[in-house]
């Protein structure tokens, strides 16, 4: 669990890895230094095929000056084989006229023009000073520990010269403190709470209100940067307490961002514009079973063995989702959500029979929401004491924890008419939402029947902060277009930084050729060899 994240934090600063060799365990080379960002070793060993060891029993370096990884066999080297990635999505542009690099070069703008705006980030002089940046990390969510994974990858890949970040921990009192940047890597959640509670963390400053806290922001940052899922994160609670101030934020605003988090009200609202979505049923509070065998029957579903999905409206992610298998256990499901207090409304959705799932980032670009390439979701047979095939989903520990029930493809193995229609369909949805900077949309692409039935882009959740964890959907999908995680960040930040009229230190890097540490181009460093992997469950 330890070589893999020590050489994604070493890239986050630059560094680029040539090949060693090894003679006696098996090695793989890396296609581009960027893959080390997005691997962990399930999805590392799964992509693996064999190279022939030489004559000697000795395995031959390959002729490329690649990064490599070792794996856990002794007696194979086993090259990466991403299917010439640059060259299929090369195809897929030619064929739906979205160049990669167009895509690229959209995404960047931001971060690569001057901005003509005012902020306390730059002097006099020109020269840029640090833009400060806060980041909001915590909440009362399950999701918190993604969360304080999230804040981690911003310092990683953000924090220097430019930026000055600077770090604030809600817990599940929504008790705000300020912490220091060192803090987010030596603490669980469920730690850090219980060391705050006990007042066991020096250094921490804890806010009497939320007020008090909003009124710290103000004076202390040009920008916050909220990265809390779920609760209070993307709900618009936050987003209404930073615009109450006049704080600048990255991000939707609240009322697009409460509409957005509540699943049934979203889907409505899709609904309504013209989207294809799934039929859905609203338990408001009391569970009926006649409108829910009523419903099922609508949907021509049998009521003893019909299949569909229970969620709450307003839990974030895949939190408390699960397929059910009729009116009974449907009923059985929503009343466990309700009686934990998971959420005061639940939906009931159709099952999206035959529906690939897929999920796209979409970026605010200069002109106009820019969406990245989709990555499909392949759900793999279920392990031992899983639950059975016909109630497998994308759920919230697929999604978070390891495992091998998941595979993910980017692009998506959709025909290219499918894959540039959800690129257009997801832009539009961000468009049409409000939605600000960035966000994720999922759905289903549910292919042409052999009795006729036309091809559907079912569009179902939305994310308006999404996942920013090393393997995250952001940081694959920036991959795939050769954005680096820094890049793909100083957009979104610089994005924030155009709409409320603030100089990001990126606009003015081209503009002060009078200052060598800012125009001056970075030269080439020593190679650093690097050996990473191996056999032991510390590969990751």
């Amino acid at each position: 669990m330890v070589s893999l994240r020590v050489l994604q934090r070493w890239s986050a600063f630059g560094i680029r890895f040539s090949r060693s060799v090894s003679s006696d365990i098996g090695y793989t080379c890396l296609s581009k230094p960027m893959r080390i960002s997005n691997l962990t070793p399930m999805r590392a060993v799964a992509r693996l095929s064999v190279f022939s060891p030489s004559s000697h029993g000795v395995f031959q370096a390959p002729s490329s000056r690649h990064p490599f990884v070792v794996t856990s066999s002794s007696v194979q080297c086993r090259p990466f084989r991403l299917k010439d990635r640059s060259r299929q999505l090369a195809g897929l542009s030619r064929t739906n006229g979205h160049v990669k690099t167009g895509v690229r070069n959209a995404v960047c703008a931001f971060s690569t023009g001057v901005e003509t705006g005012n902020s306390s980030s730059t002097v006099g002089d020109g020269v840029s000073q640090a833009l400060r940046v806060a980041l909001i990390c915590g909440g009362p969510s399950p999701e918190r520990g993604i969360s304080l994974n999230s804040a981690r990858s911003l310092l990683d890949h953000l924090d220097g010269s430019l930026v000055d970040i600077s770090a604030y921990y809600i817990d599940t009192d929504l008790v705000a403190h300020s912490i220091s940047p060192s803090q987010l890597y030596s603490n669980t959640p469920s730690d850090f709470d219980f060391r705050l509670r006990n007042k066991s963390v020096s250094g921490v400053t804890t806010y009497g209100s939320l007020c008090e806290f909003g009124s710290a922001l103000k004076s202390s940052a040009d920008l916050v940067f909220p990265v809390m899922h779920g609760k209070y994160g993307e709900d618009g609670q936050i987003q209404k307490l930073l615009e109450e101030n006049g704080i600048p934020f990255v991000g939707t605003g609240s009322k697009e961002a409460a509409m957005a988090f509540d699943k049934y009200n979203a889907a409505q609202a899709l609904k309504s514009m013209g989207f294809d979505t799934l039929p859905s049923l609203l338990v408001d509070g009391v569970v009926d079973k006649a409108s829910i065998t009523q419903w099922f029957q609508q949907q021509g579903l049998d009521v003893a063995t019909g299949r569909a999905v229970v969620k709450p409206t307003r839990a974030g992610s895949s939190v408390g989702v699960s397929v059910v298998l009729g009116v009974d256990e449907c009923m059985a499901h929503v009343k466990g959500l309700l009686q934990e207090g998971i959420d005061s409304r639940v939906m009931i959705e159709a099952y999206a029979v035959g529906g690939r799932e897929f999920t796209t980032i979409v970026l605010q670009g200069p002109e106009g929401p820019v969406a990245l390439i989709p990555s499909e979701v392949e759900l793999r047979a279920a392990e031992a004491g899983d639950e059975d095939a016909a109630r497998a989903i994308f759920s919230y520990r697929r999604k978070y924890l390891p495992t091998q029930q998941v595979c993910y493809h980017t692009p998506p193995r959709f025909p290219v008419a499918a894959t540039t229609a959800i690129r257009t369909g997801v832009a539009d949805v961000f468009a049409r939402l409000g939605l600000r900077d960035f966000a994720r949309v999922d759905g289903f692409y549910i292919a042409p029947s052999a009795s006729g039935d036309p091809a559907r882009l079912i569009f179902s959740d939305i994310n308006i902060i999404s996942g920013m964890e090393q393997t995250s959907f952001l940081f694959q999908q920036a991959a795939a277009v050769g954005l680096s995680h820094a890049a793909i960040l100083r957009h979104i930040v610089a994005a924030a930084c155009h709409r409320h009229h603030i100089t990001h230190p990126w606009a003015t890097f081209q503009a002060t050729a009078g200052n060598p540490t800012l125009a001056d181009p970075p030269k080439r460093g020593q190679v650093v060899r690097v050996l990473f992997g191996g056999g032991t469950s510390e590969r990751q």
